[in-house]
């Protein structure tokens, strides 16, 4: 796999697909859509929401177990956190 970093290769790329007509244009306003992140932030301490980079919300590792912190619960979070209800995403934490 190349990482594609350089602009004239991904103009031609763009100009291909472009005359092809298959090419959806996702860089339009109607299909952006935020960045959900959870990060474990072992230095300040926390498990941080992101949205869009941006902290929503944090929490503080110390509160939890070592069970808190898998893949699955840490995906139940994330489903918790993405309907923006904190409340509800306090709860899931605090069990």
């Amino acid at each position: 796999m190349k990482l594609i970093n350089s602009k004239k290769v991904i103009s031609k790329i763009l100009e291909d697909h472009a005359s092809s007509g298959d090419f959806y244009d996702f860089l339009e306003e109607d299909y952006r859509c935020p960045c959900w992140e959870i990060k474990v932030d072992r230095d300040r301490g926390d498990l941080v929401f992101l949205i869009d980079t941006k902290e929503i919300y944090a929490y503080s590792l110390k509160k939890l177990g070592p069970f808190d912190l898998t893949i699955e619960s840490l995906s139940s979070y994330m489903q918790i956190f993405k309907t923006q209800d904190l409340k509800a995403l306090a709860g899931a934490l605090k069990k």
